[in-house]
C-alpha cells in the first residue's frame, strides 16, 4: 500500500494481477529448484506454499478468514512461525480457514488442492484439541475416505467416512461425491462373492441411505434371503419379516416384491398342506378361501379335482363327497375351465 503514496506513481498504473503472478512465479521457481536435489525440502516448501495461497485466497474474500493482530492479518505460516512474538490473536470462526492455522492445515490444503494422497501423508498423528481441530480432523477424514474410494479401496474408506458422517450428511455436495464413488466401487464388485458385496452395501447404506445405496443393499439382501431359504437356515415367516423390512426401505424394488409374493404363497401353501395332512380337509378349504392369491387357490382347487377323480376311479367316495369336492374346487376358482366343467357335470347327478 505504500506505493499508493508515491506522487509519480498513480494506482491506475499498477497492474496488481501481473504483479501477483510475477511474485508467484518467483516463489514457484525457487521451490522447484529443490526438486532434483532435496526432494523432502521441495515437498515441505510446496506444502507450505499451497497452504499460504489458499489462506490468502480466503482472506482476500473476507479478512475475517485470517488471524488479525490489530490491522495486520497473519497467514498460517506466519502465524505458526512467529505467532509467539505477537499479542495473542484469535483464530477465525469454525471454518476451513481456521483449520489452516492448525497442525491439520497442510493436509487440508493438499486435499483442497486436489492432492488427497499427499493429504493422507500429512495427516498429524496427535489427537485433536478443541472444536477447530476436531472439525479439521473430520474434514480430513472425509477427504481421506474419498481418496480410498477413488483407489477402489472401499474397506480402507469405511473408518474415515464413518468418522466424518456428521459433516457428510449436511452437505449435498459431499453426499453426491461419496455416492458417485460408491456407485463406481459397486461396479468393481460385480464378480466378487455375495458376502463381500453385502459388507460394502451395508457400509454404503448406513452411511448415506441414498436411493442407490438402498437399492443395492436390498438387492443383495434378497439374494441372501433366497439362499437361506434354499439352504433352510431360515423359515418362511422369518423371510417374510425380513422382506417386509426391506420393502419399507425400497418400496418399489421388483426383486423384493417378487420374492415376497413367492414366499407368502409358499407359506400359505405349507399351512394348507399341513391341515390336509392332519385330516382337516374342510379347514384347509376355509383357509384357502381366505387367501387373495389366485394361483394358490387354483392349486388347491386342482388338488380337490385330483382327489375327486382318484375317488371316482377307486369308488372310495360317495356321490355326496364327490359333489362336495367339485363344489369346493369351483368355489376356489370358478373361472377355471376344469373346475367349472366338473362342477356342472356332477351338479346334475
Amino acid at each position: 500500500p505504500i506505493w499508493d503514496n508515491l506522487p509519480w506513481l498513480t494506482i491506475s498504473m499498477i497492474n496488481w494481477e501481473e504483479l501477483t503472478t510475477n511474485l508467484q512465479l518467483i516463489l514457484e521457481t525457487s521451490i522447484d529448484s529443490y526438486k532434483d536435489t532435496q526432494i523432502e525440502t521441495y515437498y515441505q516448501l510446496r506444502d507450505s506454499y499451497r497452504r499460504e495461497l489458499l489462506a490468502i485466497k480466503l482472506i482476500t474474500e473476507s479478512p475475517d478468514n485470517g488471524v488479525k493482530i490489530g490491522n495486520l492479518v497473519l497467514t498460517p505460516d506466519c502465524y505458526q512461525r512467529y505467532g509467539a512474538y505477537f499479542p495473542s490473536g484469535n483464530l477465525p470462526r469454525l471454518t476451513i480457514s481456521a483449520t489452516l492455522y492448525t497442525d491439520w492445515g497442510l493436509a487440508i490444503a493438499a486435499c483442497i488442492g486436489g492432492d488427497r494422497s499427499r493429504g493422507l501423508k500429512l495427516k498429524p498423528p496427535q489427537t485433536p484439541q478443541g472444536d477447530i481441530e476436531q472439525y479439521a480432523e473430520q474434514f480430513l477424514a472425509y477427504q481421506i475416505g474419498c481418496h480410498h474410494l477413488q483407489q477402489k479401496q472401499w474397506q480402507k474408506a469405511i473408518k474415515p467416512l464413518e468418522e466424518a458422517k456428521n459433516l457428510i450428511t449436511v452437505s449435498s455436495e459431499w453426499i453426491e461425491e461419496v455416492n458417485q464413488l460408491c456407485q463406481s466401487q459397486r461396479q468393481e464388485l460385480n464378480n466378487e462373492d455375495l458376502n463381500l458385496n453385502l459388507e460394502f452395501a451395508i457400509f454404503w447404506q448406513k452411511l448415506l441411505a441414498t436411493p442407490e445405496a438402498n437399492s443395492f443393499f436390498a438387492e443383495l439382501k434378497v439374494r441372501q434371503i433366497a439362499t437361506n431359504l434354499e439352504e433352510e437356515t431360515i423359515n418362511e415367516g422369518e423371510a417374510i419379516e425380513q422382506l417386509k423390512q426391506l420393502k419399507s426401505l425400497d418400496p418399489d424394488n421388483p426383486m423384493i416384491l417378487t420374492l415376497l409374493e413367492i414366499v407368502q404363497q409358499r407359506q400359505e401353501l405349507l399351512e394348507i398342506y399341513k391341515l390336509i395332512d392332519s385330516g382337516r380337509f374342510e379347514d384347509a378349504i376355509i383357509r384357502t378361501k381366505q387367501s387373495t392369491d389366485g394361483s394358490l387357490r387354483n392349486k388347491v382347487a386342482h388338488l380337490c379335482l385330483e382327489i375327486l377323480l382318484d375317488g371316482l376311479k377307486n369308488q372310495s367316495f360317495s356321490i355326496e363327497e364327490v359333489q362336495q369336492l367339485a363344489l369346493w374346487a369351483y368355489q376356489l376358482d370358478p373361472e377355471d375351465a376344469d373346475c367349472l366343467h366338473i362342477y356342472q357335470s356332477l351338479s346334475n347327478v
